[in-house]
């Protein structure tokens, strides 16, 4: 027998459940089975995480503790698959709300982390680096031995070109095929800082385009050719309201545009405490709920949905863009074989395609000197262009579901 606290609290989960279900399925009428709502909802609040207290050295969830690993599955859309089958007998709608805009197929939301953005500017880096050893959270042995290797890189890459300096090729890639890409950068300023931060500022100076310019400079550049820029929130903000606050404006501050996305550093997110962190920060969409070491759905599903609040017991306004794949755990679950890699994200994108979902790539440009990653994105593009997807930044997938979801249920903003 529930008592009533935790009826209430079951009855506010299945209306968020139905909710999501309501928006996969485009029509507001939604008539599904108490467990499988109660099933969604599980999955989507992030349930087991908070049950399972098993973490990396990084204090992330990843696949490896689920259940379903436990039992040989892997992390696929299997909650979507479980949906569609339990609705096949509903009776079809004569105008059922499109899930993507044109008719697209399935949207794939392209997003990069800013991890870095030179491979000059070292004489600055090693200075930033040595402070880290006296100030810095976490191992000092890794703060040193990066300052060992900005001053080794210093010394041996004098007068070199940047290597990074071509960031507008992953932008030309992308507006070849009319889609557009987030960017999720850094804090230029660390009011807490570890040492697994990165460590540019944006008074740094890169090369765009083929030309020098400040970093934000380049951020604008990029947001007025079309591209979002959002925050890659630091190491330590990823449970505290006040780092992100002071992080987005300070994005924001660069871009002289409001910051609206965000994507957590090291993929670092904390089930319990992240959701009301981002949206007291302000955030709209974040899309860090993926995997480090693998490609797939961490709740089970390649759809939108909101962020539950285990602080409140209440959906927030936050909209999760799940992230399905990224470029280094793809290769390191292909042994470093691109063509392995590849094969892999296109059976991927053609399970999602054939949902309707979305697929969310994430790609750091810093690695843009080494190969096969520039060649893999590339691909993947054309493959995607070619089953007529949806290319969109987060922030336009975000617009496009909230207005979706307020036509579903006939909501009028206010």
């Amino acid at each position: 027998m529930l008592a009533p606290d935790e009826i209430e609290l079951q009855e506010n989960r299945r209306r968020y459940a139905t909710l999501f279900l309501s928006n996969v399925l485009g029509r507001a009428d939604v008539v599904i089975k108490p467990d499988l709502v109660d099933c969604v909802a599980d999955a989507l609040a992030r349930t087991e995480e908070l049950d399972n207290p098993n973490r990396d050295e990084w204090g992330n969830w990843e696949d490896k503790f689920s259940e379903r690993a436990a039992a040989g599955k892997e992390p696929g859309p299997w909650l979507d698959e479980q949906i569609l089958r339990s609705v096949d007998a509903m009776a079809p709608l004569d105008r059922p709300e499109p899930r993507w805009p044109e008719g697209r197929r399935f949207a794939l939301c392209l997003t990069h982390d800013v991890d870095g953005v030179s491979s000059r500017n070292h004489g600055r880096r090693f200075l930033r680096r040595l402070s880290r050893v006296v100030r810095a959270s976490g191992p000092k042995q890794f703060a040193a031995f990066q300052a060992l290797g900005s001053l080794y890189r210093l010394a041996s890459g004098i007068a070199q070109p940047d290597r990074l300096g071509r960031f507008e090729e992953w932008t030309k890639l992308e507006a070849s095929h009319g889609f557009r890409s987030t960017w999720y950068f850094l804090p230029s300023d660390y009011k807490r800082v570890h040492v697994y931060d990165m460590d540019y500022t944006y008074d740094d100076v890169v090369t765009f385009a083929g030309s020098e310019m400040r970093v934000s400079r380049m951020m604008k550049a990029i947001h007025e050719a079309g591209g979002e820029i959002g925050l890659h929130g630091s190491y330590l903000s990823a449970s505290d309201a006040t780092l992100l606050a002071n992080q987005r404006r300070q994005v924001e501050g660069a871009v002289g545009q409001p910051v609206r996305s965000i994507r957590q550093h090291y993929l670092r997110y904390d089930a319990r405490h992240t959701p009301a962190a981002q949206a007291k920060a302000g955030f709209q969409s974040d899309s860090t709920q993926g995997f480090n070491t693998t490609i797939g759905c961490r709740a089970g599903t390649c759809f939108p949905y909101r962020v539950w609040d285990h602080e409140t017991d209440s959906a927030t306004d936050v909209l999760e863009i799940p992230m399905n794949i990224m470029d280094v755990a793809l290769l390191r679950i292909s042994s470093g074989n691109a063509e392995k890699a590849l094969t892999r994200a296109i059976e991927f994108m053609d399970r999602v395609a054939e949902l309707g979902g979305c697929l969310t790539l994430n790609w750091h440009p810093n690695l843009i000197d080494r190969q096969p990653f520039l060649k893999m994105y590339e691909v993947l593009l054309q493959e995607a262009a070619a089953r007529k997807a949806w290319g969109c930044s987060a922030i336009e997938l975000t617009d496009w579901w909230n207005a979706r979801e307020r036509r579903i249920n006939r909501v009028v903003p206010a």
